[in-house]
């Protein structure tokens, strides 16, 4: 059996770490200990001997373990038959650490390179963008790997400097581990994948996953040994050990697990992480051990079955969640803030100093309070007073940027682990309802709403920090006669340039090649260039700036706008619109639309500062994030009817409550929802007046599509952006019948021949069909589907033959046709001549001649025809 030393008296592992020279464990407080038992090769000896305890921030894993040290940042690895120490790799600013062979790497919190060595000292660094940004990381022999969003995986060969790009197919990578010559990959999607260190394809029994292999949530490799976690917790391994493959299968759904199998001899061993007993008080994770040439232990602790209790089942599945959050998530999040909150307090000490020194006693005073506030963990004010100097709201303004930024990089780092617990309930639901076991199935979906809802926040241990120096603020009581007013973080004064005129206003905008309008006796004219300009005295009612910008647009520019007062309608939009706040619009009491398309979006808070425009009816903007904050603002706008947000993010459930409160709304078109969390939708499905909607990268799911089917007033429905139109969910719309009379999809959303199939079955009464997409999955049989719906009188239709169209012949109602692509050609118009109600006909970037469009309208002089290229 194998030496498990004093992890035997632990019941709070989160980590483990096996090598072929030893192994190590770590606590949920970062305390971690190890067994080593060295190899000839790298002059250890074979005697099992402890080493530890340590307190260590982050362990890498790769071909060697690598240790982030709590105490003073520096390195330490398992190694040689125990743990060697680095303190000149140590820097404050440390958030891991990374080692291959002979070299090592020290790196801050968003990846950026602080110490980069040989093992014998002499610096050698990689490329200074390598790590940044990346997700997951790691090494083995010659060879770091780095993954970042979005992109494929990346290896830097240490001694030759040379990159290597990984197969395209290995993107989104969220977990990279390495050993012996294997590295393992695990993708957002739960794909796996095993290389060797430059990309290419191994043929061994490593590196060769099983064709059947499911969708993973954790990955785990070893020399000889592979491992995947499934969905419902429970481990599958495959490699070169008979013996460790069986007793994976024995683990279940162990909290985590390391091996090691030794060819040559024959011989492997094996840790797992057991968890708790959701039954039993106290009972937290323990670790147990096997050699692969033994006989399981009869105490050996087993795993609570997968099939028993229901509770017991989701118990085990927040364990999971929990775990992997504290180690893989809050640690960093937690040593960020503390960083933050000492160079915090270092900038108030420096600004108390300097205003003893100017003499003023006020300030100074309030510094003063200020840093001990800081030291006693006290709150942050929600917003500053006008009493507090401005040196102290300046710097209090950059805290509080800094933190949110934190904040928002955290909650990005954790979405893949929400939607991983989600992933794992789901298919629990679904085991249930297999098994009829439909309460029990009932029961877990309630919790995965509840989840979804909420945006469940770990428990302690694995609870969202509480900053020392800015907890989340405790919301102000409402006032009597309505809502507390919401606190924003101030923004840098409006730098107006000098000289500011409504005339250099204009130019501005027809130098980015804009548009302005204007009001002269109660009457508004378009003014296309600065010699057309009325004289004094007029109004700007109408600035419009983008999408094709000419220069950059920053925040300084757009103040200009402040000086127009008699603004009705400010449209920005574009690539190169740079700006970040939307204060310069605040005091425009006139505005009634407003709609801004900055390229990174503008933060929600932001919406705070347009409260009181109390004229505004159309509000278009594209958010940065969605805390929900924001849109709370949108009740003290009592005219507004569209409101149109989209960004990178997800719409909150605060947000969605928020939205579900104006009763005056008639369109919306809103950020995305994930399968997970469309029951944030109900609210939203009470809304009276809502005429209008578009669903922004939005998977229609059954749930989300009879919360909508409910608004009494909805007759569109649109879909944006590429979506997965996967699975039965447009049926739930039959109640819509009558009321829903127009679909639409856009922007890369292209629903499959099935969808259709089960829109004209839910929808008879449907008048208006929009696939306005450059190129479709759908044929021939989804035309034929369209062609029963005797109401249908506009059809969008893309990438089809000319035989196609007879599907459409005698389509009773019929009075509008679009087509595109080049598979229409003359031909074409036979079939349409078979339309009887057609007035118009449009063919987009067709074959089709003008000579036969002229032909056709002389056979139909009632059909306007026009040919778009």
């Amino acid at each position: 059996m194998i030496e498990k030393g004093r992890a035997e008296e632990f019941n709070d592992v989160i980590e483990l770490a096996v090598r072929p020279d030893g192994w190590l464990v770590r606590r949920a407080d970062g305390e971690t200990h190890g067994v080593g038992w060295g190899r000839a090769s790298v002059g250890g000896t074979t005697t099992a001997k402890p080493f530890g305890p340590f307190m260590t921030r982050r362990i890498t894993h790769g071909g060697v373990v690598s240790m982030l040290m709590a105490n003073d940042a520096s390195f330490r690895n398992l190694w040689g038959g125990g743990s060697q120490h680095r303190p000149d790799m140590a820097h404050k600013d440390a958030a891991a650490a990374v080692n291959i062979g002979n070299h090592l790497i020290t790196l801050g919190l968003d990846g950026e390179i602080l110490v980069a060595k040989k093992w014998t000292g002499e610096e050698h660094r990689p490329p200074e963008d390598f790590f940044k940004g990346a997700r997951a990381l790691s090494g083995i022999e010659d060879t770091y790997f780095s993954a970042k969003p979005g992109a494929v995986v990346q290896g830097w060969q240490a001694w030759d400097g040379t990159v290597t790009n990984f197969p395209a197919e290995i993107r989104n990578v969220i977990d990279i581990r390495a050993a012996d010559k294997h590295v393992m990959f695990l993708t957002s999607s739960g794909r796996v994948f095993v290389t060797d260190q430059k990309g290419k394809s191994l043929s061994d029994e490593v590196g060769q996953v099983p064709g059947n292999i499911p969708l993973a949530i954790a990955i785990r490799i070893g020399r000889g040994m592979a491992a995947i976690q499934r969905m419902d917790g429970v481990w599958v391994a495959w490699g070169k050990s008979p013996e460790l493959i069986e007793q994976t299968n024995k683990v279940g759904t162990a909290l985590d697990l390391g091996f090691d199998y030794d060819t040559q001899e024959k011989s492997g061993l094996m840790l797992w992480v057991v968890p708790p007993n959701p039954f039993e008080k106290g009972s937290l994770a323990q670790v147990a051990g096997q050699s692969a040439t033994s006989t399981p232990s009869s105490q050996t602790p087993k795993p609570a079955t997968p099939t028993g209790d229901v509770a017991a089942r989701m118990e085990q599945i927040e364990v999971q969640f929990q775990t992997a959050y504290e180690r893989d998530i809050l640690t960093a999040h937690k040593i960020a803030v503390a960083d933050l909150d000492s160079k915090y307090l270092a900038a108030v000490n420096r600004a108390l100093n300097a205003a003893t020194q100017k003499g003023t006693l006020d300030e100074a005073l309030k510094l003063r309070e200020e840093a001990q506030r800081v030291r006693d963990k006290g709150r942050l004010p929600t917003a500053d007073l006008d009493s507090v100097p401005e040196t102290l709201k300046n710097l209090r303004g950059t805290y509080r940027a800094s933190l949110a930024q934190l904040e928002q990089d955290r909650e990005t780092k954790t979405k893949p682990y929400y939607d991983r617990r989600d992933q794992l309930l789901d298919a629990y639901q679904k085991e249930l309802t297999q098994q009829q076991r439909l309460d029990d199935a009932v029961m877990v979906k309630s919790k995965r709403d509840e989840l979804a809802a909420s945006r469940f926040q770990p428990a302690s241990g694995g609870a969202a920090p509480i900053v020392s120096a800015a907890p989340k603020p405790t919301p102000t009581p409402p006032a009597a006669n309505g809502p507390a007013p919401m606190a924003i973080a101030p923004s840098k004064p409006a730098k107006i340039p000098k000289g500011t005129t409504k005339q250099s206003v204009i130019e501005w905008v027809y130098n980015l090649g804009g548009k302005v309008e204007v009001r002269v006796n109660d009457k508004k004219q378009g003014v296309h260039a600065l010699a057309d300009l009325p004289p004094e005295p007029f109004e700007v009612t109408l600035v419009s700036i983008g999408p094709g910008l000419k220069m950059d647009v920053t925040d300084d520019d757009f103040t200009m706008l402040s000086i127009l007062p008699a603004l009705e309608d400010v449209t920005a939009e574009g690539d190169r619109l740079k700006i970040t706040s939307l204060a310069p619009l605040a005091g425009l009491s006139k505005l009634t639309k407003i709609h801004v398309q900055a390229k990174d979006g503008v933060a929600e808070k932001e919406i705070l500062r347009l409260t009181d425009l109390k004229a505004l009816d159309s509000l278009r903007v594209r958010l940065s994030d969605f805390s929900g904050e924001g849109f709370e603002a949108l009740s003290r706008l009592p005219k507004l009817r569209t409101l149109r947000v989209h960004g990178n993010g997800r719409l909150s459930a605060k947000g969605a409550e928020a939205i579900a409160s104006l009763t005056q709304l008639t369109s919306v078109q809103f950020p995305p929802l994930d399968r997970a969390s469309q029951s944030r939708f109900a609210p939203i499905a009470t809304l009276p007046a809502l005429e209008s909607i578009e669903l922004d990268a939005t998977s229609p799911g059954v749930e989300l599509m009879r919360f909508i089917a409910r608004l009494p007033k909805l007759t569109k429905l649109s879909f944006a952006n590429p979506t997965d139109f996967n699975g039965p969910s447009f049926a739930a719309l039959k109640a819509a019948n009558g009321r829903l009379v127009e679909l639409s999809f856009s922007a890369g959303a292209d629903p499959k021949d099935e969808s259709i199939k089960e829109i004209a079955a839910a929808l008879p009464g449907l008048k208006i069909f929009n696939l306005d997409v450059p190129s479709s999955s759908c044929t021939v049989k989804g035309l034929k589907e369209l062609a029963k719906l005797t109401n249908l009188q506009t059809l969008v239709w893309c990438e089809a033959r000319d035989a196609d169209y007879a599907a459409l012949s005698g389509a009773p109602g019929l009075e509008n046709l679009t087509v595109r692509g080049k598979g229409i050609t003359d031909a074409a118009f036979a079939h349409f001549l078979d339309l009887p109600k057609l007035k118009t006909l449009k063919l987009v970037s067709s074959a089709a001649t003008q000579a036969a469009a002229d032909a056709f309208k002389k056979d139909r002089p009632g059909v306007t025809v026009t040919l778009s290229h």
